[in-house]
């Protein structure tokens, strides 16, 4: 008995530098329905798989948890969970390759998608428009806003806890050209402390009107020793995106806003390797 078919695809966004893996039956249906968050695809750098229905919600989800590090952070549209960094594609690539080599599946993944037709009409039957295409850009650029603020709001909210303990909390920091070594004793801070989301603070994506993306993470690296933990973070670093580089001289003022050494320390804690 012949087993249902359906399509594993990955759709290749190079403007916005990301990757969408996902399943359809129509792919071109689906690709109508992405466009207005997305835009239109690279079709010829795409690809597609088709594949028995029992076996594609396995190979989907292992490929989201596989390049769950390559994951991008949008806060909303159609699909958003499913979108990844473009570096991650050879790795997506390489898993179907090596699923198609060890399963009973006779499908090979296939270069490019069919494009879609100029003019094509949506699923409701309304033709794609100006207005469709301009609120999908007025989102994204909505969005990158909101993110940015909120991550500013984080970064505040940790200085001013800093500044309110400098008379309990142990602390220091240097600067080196455009870098700021911050140190910080395990003294007082909390065994359930985040790292991950202080991390997530200093991650930073734009994605622009023109449908255009970049992504920045201003936090260098993490160590830590038994003594105490210490952040590099990038401040006033140049860079051709005038929203990036906003975003980076406002992190640099609130960060210059403590002081070098907290009253609390009375000698200086030891840098540790940054490698």
């Amino acid at each position: 008995m012949d087993m249902k078919k359906t399509n594993l695809y990955i759709l290749v966004f190079q403007k916005n530098r990301a990757i969408k893996i996902g399943k359809a039956n129509d792919i071109s249906s689906r690709m109508i329905s992405l466009k207005k968050w997305w835009g239109e695809p690279d079709y010829e750098e795409s690809y597609s798989l088709e594949i028995c229905i029992d076996d594609v919600f396995t190979l989907e989800k292992s490929l989201h948890l596989i390049l769950s590090s390559y994951s991008l952070d949008y806060s909303v549209g159609d699909g958003k969970t499913e979108m990844f960094s473009l570096d991650s594609l050879d790795y997506a690539i390489k898993h179907i390759e090596l699923y198609i080599e060890h399963s009973y599946n006779e499908g090979v993944l296939k270069k490019g998608v069919k494009a879609l037709r100029q003019g094509h009409k949506s699923m409701n039957g309304k033709r794609d428009n100006v207005l469709s295409k301009y609120t999908g850009k007025q989102k994204n650029l909505s969005n990158t806003m909101n993110d940015a603020g909120s991550n500013l709001k984080d970064i505040m909210r940790v200085v001013s806890i800093l500044i309110k303990s400098r008379h309990r909390m142990k602390y220091q920091y240097s600067l080196e050209k455009n870098l700021m070594t911050f140190v910080v004793s395990h003294e007082r801070l909390s065994n359930n402390l985040n790292l991950d989301a202080i991390s997530k603070m200093f991650r930073f994506r734009v994605v622009d009107f023109s449908g255009g993306y970049i992504g920045v993470n201003f936090l260098s690296s993490i160590s830590k020793s038994d003594e105490c933990l210490q952040f590099v973070i990038r401040i006033n670093c140049g860079n051709e995106n005038c929203l990036i580089r906003y975003f980076s001289e406002q992190i640099s003022h609130i960060l210059l806003t403590l002081p070098k050494k907290s009253p609390a320390l009375s000698q200086n804690i030891s840098l540790l390797d940054r490698f």
